[in-house]
């Protein structure tokens, strides 16, 4: 009996320091990577403009990182556009798709 409740104290322990350590990564995003990036008149991405501010091995992790991080906001607009209603849908679909737009523009190859 002894065993048993010690196992549960520690595995409870052992959650909540693994959820704590994921959340504290989840709000300390890298911030290596900081990047700018242009906008064309039609509202979509401007390729040459994401991470010119680096060159070399430093411009491909760059640009890796800005394409991952357009993703995931692509991903988020599209989890927020299922669970919501009204005005507000047209605006996080246009977030979306430009998020996704630039997700596939800017790739660390080009």
């Amino acid at each position: 009996m002894k065993r048993i409740i010690c196992v549960t104290v520690v595995m409870w322990a052992w959650n909540n320091a693994i959820a704590e350590y994921r959340t504290e990564l989840k709000n300390d995003a890298p911030d290596y990577y900081a990047y700018s990036y242009e906008v064309s008149s039609n509202g979509k991405i401007i390729e040459d403009s994401v991470c010119s501010e680096y060159s070399g091995p430093a411009w491909k992790g760059c640009r890796r990182y800005a394409q991952w991080e357009f993703s995931v906001k692509c991903w988020e607009r599209g989890y927020d556009l299922r669970h919501t209603t009204g005005k507000v849908r047209q605006r996080i679909k246009k977030e979306r798709d430009f998020f996704c737009d630039a997700k596939r523009r800017v790739t660390p190859l080009s």
